[in-house]
């Protein structure tokens, strides 16, 4: 029956493919990529750092929702395209919740409402800046805390103290989780949910656990030891959100963040039905704890059963044997390398957890490694993606992550530098039938209000915009370096962009939820009259001369420079306390920012 099955998955993406292949456009693997940042809320990780501790007060809600427009800002600035907020810890809610109260870090006090939606804020603030919302959820932690739900039964509860969770076999945990889970879905404009690694945890092997469902022939089938059977029982809970997003909004995302080491064993992967099996191997040179064995769950299933649009394996370990705390036994390399090939083999994207945070008694990963881990992700386009943990030291909030010289360098900072220089869109999700294709009409440049604007004959689309010479070739069209944003709405605020008004082609082209990009419609401005600038020109504010050898910046104390192109990319860093001279930069418009103060230059 699964070779049955697993057929018609394959002709159904190639049938899919066919048709949509006369108006979808292919792009190449790094324009679209995905890339995230975990931000934790449990325990104030990454936000809120301001708690409302007044009820209604307004001052201290605008400086929670301040924070977090700051870490949106951010993800924008380091041209990440999606924000995996955690919105569900410990069977709490950061959002309004009709089955669970609201969470502590809000407001120090669990339960309390903060006076506003947070998660209805994050997502308007990130659309706002074509940015993609994803919920994280842990579906069964609970800790120390109590639900205070009256559906929930303190007889669910197994273990004690920060390791307690909610039983997974216990069917009226599992309905009652996907309940709490289908209400996101239906409530919020989300773009996708997420699970990490928590599952069972601190489980006696072979033996039951105190209040831990038993087996029977109903709840026990396919009469599995108990130790599959718990792997089993988890496969049940992310099989039906899967069946919960398909039926309410297809276009989520939905993938899972498990432990990075599968397992240090072969082990046999099987069918729902359980009738045949795939054998796999485990990642050679690899030890250590695995989630397979301790964590009772089971990857390779979600991506053989296709119950995950993607995997997101923690692989927080270094790539550089310089770096701390290296270990060849969690070699980040091998490990990517191996699930890479496992999802390659279930035909799945892999989007890695990369760790730039504090943590194992000091470690954590320099920058150096960072960029060996994104090549090792590219090369033979390994990884579509990459999530990073955790937000406070990829912002390099407070200035906690020490190799960066000051709070306004981070891997916001570094990442657009060297890697990525340019926005990129998401992976497409083409193992699901997307809707036909609008059309957009009436598209209109208005120069005087700075605003693109156009109408789309459907709505939940999203837009990306292009511009580029009008002498160029077709092939510009979707190239990186000339996608100037993406937009949730049918309007596009140009000022930044006002220098492109002249012998210019933009390009409006259809985004849809599930990541698949189509043609739009297009517009040619007028040509532009060749300025005149005299080689020599002193800025008024700052001292900057365009001069015939390029620019030059005249100092006379310690100043940071970053020169950002038209598109907002950074293409030139440097603190210095003297004159420096500037000559490799192309002709085109540029902003030069010295310390806080900016001025454009066209040269």
């Amino acid at each position: 029956m699964k070779k049955l099955l697993t057929l018609n998955y394959s002709l159904l993406t190639i049938l899919l493919c066919i048709v949509n292949c006369a108006l979808c456009i292919n792009i190449n693997a790094q324009e679209k990529e995905f890339r995230a940042s975990w931000v934790a809320t449990v325990w104030n990780i990454d936000w809120p750092t301001t708690q409302i501790t007044q009820v209604g007060n307004a001052t201290q809600i605008a400086a929670q929702r301040a924070e977090l427009v700051t870490i949106i800002e951010r993800a924008k600035q380091g041209n990440l395209n999606a924000i995996m907020l955690q919105v569900r810890s410990h069977g709490d809610a950061l959002y309004e919740s009709s089955y669970e109260p609201w969470m502590s870090s809000l407001t120090g006090s669990r339960g309390t409402d903060p006076g506003y939606d947070p998660l209805t804020f994050a997502i308007e603030e990130a659309h706002k800046r074509g940015i993609e919302l994803h919920a994280w959820i842990n579906p069964y932690r609970i800790g120390e805390y109590s639900v205070n739900a009256p559906q929930v039964q303190s007889s669910w509860r197994i273990g004690t103290g920060s390791t307690a969770f909610l039983d997974p076999g216990n069917p009226d945990v599992r309905k009652y989780t996907l309940d709490v889970i289908t209400e996101i879905i239906t409530k919020y404009d989300i773009d996708g949910i997420i699970f990490d690694d928590y599952f069972y945890k601190s489980m006696p092997d072979n033996a039951y656990a105190t209040n831990e469902t038993r087996q029977t022939t109903e709840n026990n089938p396919y009469d599995l030891n108990i130790n599959d059977w718990r792997r089993e029982n988890v496969n049940i809970l992310i099989k039906s959100v899967l069946d919960s997003v398909k039926a309410h909004k297809p276009y989520l995302r939905f993938g899972i963040g498990p432990f990075g080491i599968y397992s240090t064993k072969t082990r046999n992967v099987y069918n729902e039905d359980y009738s045949s099996y795939d054998k796999i191997t485990p990642a050679s040179g690899i030890s250590g704890q695995d989630a397979y064995s301790v964590l009772y769950c089971d990857a390779a299933a979600w991506l053989k059963r296709g119950y995950i649009d993607y995997i997101s394996p923690q692989l927080y370990w270094p790539s550089l044997s310089s770096s701390p705390k290296y270990s060849k036994g969690q070699d980040y390399e091998t490990l990517c390398n191996w699930w890479s090939d496992l999802a390659n083999k279930y035909k799945r994207p892999l989007f890695t957890s990369n760790d730039v945070a504090k943590n194992d008694g000091g470690r954590f990963n320099p920058p150096a490694d960072i960029t060996n881990q994104v090549n090792a992700n590219r090369e033979d386009n390994k990884a579509q993606g990459m999530i990073f943990y955790n937000n406070t030291y990829w912002q390099n909030r407070d200035g906690k992550n020490t190799y960066f010289d000051s709070n306004d360098e981070g891997y916001f900072t570094y990442l657009p530098e060297n890697h990525f220089q340019h926005i990129a869109l998401w992976p497409s999700i083409l193992w699901r039938r997307t809707p036909k294709t609008p059309e957009i009409t009436n598209l209109t440049l208005d120069k005087t209000k700075n605003k693109l604007t156009w109408e789309c004959s459907k709505k939940n689309y999203r837009f990306a915009i292009y511009c580029y010479d009008k002498d160029s070739s077709q092939s510009q069209d979707c190239k990186p370096e000339n996608l100037l944003g993406v937009t949730y709405t049918t309007e596009f605020n140009t000022l930044a962009y006002n220098t492109l008004y002249e012998g210019k082609i933009w390009n409006v082209k259809i985004v849809d939820r599930y990541g698949n990009v189509y043609s739009g419609a297009k517009i040619e401005t007028d040509e532009q009259q060749t300025p005149t600038i005299t080689p020599t020109v002193s800025n008024p504010k700052l001292p900057i001369y365009n001069t015939p050898n390029g620019i030059r910046i005249e100092l006379d104390k310690r100043s940071r420079i970053s020169i950002y192109n038209i598109s907002g990319q950074i293409v030139y860093k440097k603190t210095a306390n003297s004159t420096i001279n500037i000559n490799h930069l192309p002709k085109g418009v540029y902003i030069i920012q010295i310390d806080k103060q900016t001025e454009k230059v066209i040269i």
